[in-house]
């Protein structure tokens, strides 16, 4: 019996040491949050999300689509943590159905625009003035995007009378049509011709004829609760230091 005993004990020892070495949560389910991104944040709000995952154990799933699509698709019960807008007019406009309160929006980045072109500038665009021409193929975003008011600013400033030969859901749907040689010419943001992508070439507009663009970003409630403590920490990770550096990587600037 003796004997017995001691071969209970024995076998019991690497037992014991195995649950020793298990960590606190490792058998835990990893946390998610979606992000919505605007097109023209895309890029950077995935790279955000790969160097925020490995220090926070969240994971990230970054949907994008043009800032009018997201928030329709909010309005209408889409599930998302954070919001990040290309216009703070469109983000102060969101009014969740089961949120108590709108969501706190935080100056995320800004950005500039230019007039894009086929590469070697056939047309010989050097301004905003060249665009009033009626033999050019000329288009901008519609008024209800984000990229197409501040075009549409942009031309105000520069007394700029355009008709523009469609209005177009996004930034992307213009650099398409730029691409295939169905338009001349369009105004964009200047970050979209930097994406390796872009088969466009084009001219950032003088300071003076800039509009004020300011990029946003919105932890987002859910079901009558205040944001997820994750998707709050996604917020603050894209505002601190490391954040910002990797905005200004993909050619953003800082937010007004």
């Amino acid at each position: 019996m003796r004997s017995f005993a001691w071969l209970i004990v024995l076998l019991s020892v690497p037992l014991l040491a195995s649950c020793g070495d298990v960590k606190p949560g490792a058998a835990e389910a990893e946390e998610s949050i979606t992000v919505f991104a605007s097109a023209s944040l895309a890029p950077a709000i995935e790279a955000l999300a790969a160097a925020f995952e490995p220090n926070h154990a969240v994971r990230v799933a970054v949907h994008s689509a043009g800032t009018p699509r997201l928030l329709l698709q909010l309005r209408e019960g889409a599930s998302a943590d954070v919001l990040a807008a290309a216009d703070r007019e469109s983000a102060e406009a969101l009014h969740l159905p089961h949120a108590a309160s709108p969501p706190v929006v935080h100056p995320l980045a800004g950005n500039r625009l230019a007039i894009a072109f086929a590469a070697g500038n056939p047309h010989g665009i050097e301004s905003l003035a060249d665009l009033d021409n009626p033999s050019l193929r000329v288009a901008l975003a519609g008024p209800e995007v984000p990229a197409g008011r501040y075009a549409r600013r942009a031309l105000a400033k520069a007394g700029v009378e355009l008709r523009s030969r469609s209005d177009e859901a996004s930034v992307q749907a213009l650099l398409t049509k730029l691409a295939f040689g169905e338009l001349d010419a369009a105004l964009v943001y200047t970050t979209d011709l930097q994406r390796p992508q872009a088969q466009v070439e084009g001219r950032e507009l003088p300071a003076g004829l800039q509009p004020e663009i300011e990029l946003t970003i919105s932890a987002l409630p859910r079901a009558q609760t205040a944001p997820r403590p994750q998707a709050a920490a996604f917020v603050r990770f894209a505002l601190a230091a490391e954040g910002q550096q990797i905005l200004r990587d993909h050619g953003f600037g800082a937010a007004r």
